[in-house]
């Protein structure tokens, strides 16, 4: 739900936040309340630079939002960094130069009651990628799930709240990215085959407990390879495949450790694939994992993105930021043409 209030005055700036894209900012208030509970995210001042630096802004409980200072970000706007500290609502109030108030928005923060994944590798390549209520990994690989919150029916805005553990030996934590939409990102690297429960936590507090199972190379039959439609793609559009392992018995596996070779160009290793549209350009690409082998055709020049890489210039989001691009990549090819680079690392 997004929270829009009205100017109370006639004012040449605009509040929102960045939590999400916004490609046209409003008059008055524009906030993707209610946030999550932990969230961290910039809450922006847009306007004319040598009017907007005018102006601030307060919360009128920071013990639901906590503001820092306004600082100038790149486009020369008045950035103030906010923390959703406790649940419950605050006014935020946009002051001028005399301390006037010129407009106000409200701003919920809730605790999720419950938490959606998707993995990374399915939004890459689906449509429509479902939540999961349990998922396989493969043993000595890595994969990424997208952690969606709610409270109850309703979608949480924000991120950088959740953390994560285990008691097995897995290796598991909480990723941030701020591309398009802020979202948190889990991530698991099995060492040994067995169940894995992960907790999911929110300002300390036990959110829910996901079910994994590390899956032994040894138990994946086949590999599964999924890749975007070429349909209306452009030149230079980034493209990627990505791959999946399947058990004997039908089981998706995320995480396969896979080598991606061209002929006999070596292109590196991951579980998802990038290539840049080229229709005049055919591309066998094979794929090789838990000793098994895939192929797909590509049109386009091929490049490995995985977590040792993060081979994309488009946004800057840490080890695991190529797949958590990608990912978004390809949500957003399916939107539109749009975009915006990562705040935090």
């Amino acid at each position: 739900m997004t929270v829009i209030l009205l100017v109370l005055a006639c004012s040449p700036v605009t509040l929102t936040d960045d939590t999400r894209l916004s490609l046209d900012p409003i008059a008055g208030a524009s906030l993707a309340s209610p946030y999550t509970l932990g969230a961290q995210f910039d809450l922006q001042l847009r306007g004319p630079e040598a009017v907007v630096e005018e102006y601030t802004l307060v919360s009128t409980d920071e013990d639901v939002l906590e503001l820092g200072a306004g600082v100038s970000d790149d486009d020369g706007q008045l950035a103030f960094a906010a923390i959703a500290t406790g649940e419950g609502t605050t006014q935020l109030v946009v002051l001028d130069a005399d301390g006037n108030e010129a407009f106000r928005g409200m701003a919920e923060v809730l605790r999720p009651s419950r938490a959606e994944l998707r993995a990374a590798t399915d939004l890459s390549a689906e449509e429509e990628a479902g939540a999961l209520d349990a998922a396989s990994v493969c043993v000595g690989g890595e994969a990424l799930f997208r952690v969606d919150l709610f409270r109850g029916e309703e979608a949480l805005a924000g991120a950088g709240g959740l953390a994560a553990d285990t008691t097995s030996s897995a290796a598991v934590g909480v990723e941030v990215s701020s591309f398009i939409t802020d979202h948190d990102w889990l991530r698991i690297a099995p060492d040994a085959a067995g169940a894995v429960d992960v907790r999911l936590l929110v300002a300390g507090a036990e959110l829910q407990v996901v079910s994994m199972t590390a899956v032994a190379e040894t138990d994946v039959q086949e590999l599964e390879l999924g890749s975007q439609s070429e349909a209306g793609a452009q030149v230079g559009d980034d493209l990627e495949v990505v791959a999946w392992g399947t058990t004997g018995g039908g089981e998706r596996v995320y995480g396969v450790p896979v080598a991606w070779e061209s002929g006999a160009e070596q292109l590196g290793q991951g579980d998802t694939l990038r290539y840049s549209f080229d229709p005049a350009v055919t591309s066998v690409v094979s794929a090789l994992g838990a000793s098994q082998e895939a192929q797909v055709v590509v049109h386009g020049v091929a490049t490995v993105s995985d977590s040792d890489t993060a081979a994309c210039a488009v946004a800057n989001v840490g080890p695991v930021g190529a797949a958590i691009v990608l990912a978004m990549l390809g949500a957003l090819r399916r939107r539109g043409s749009r975009g915006r680079g990562a705040r935090r690392q």
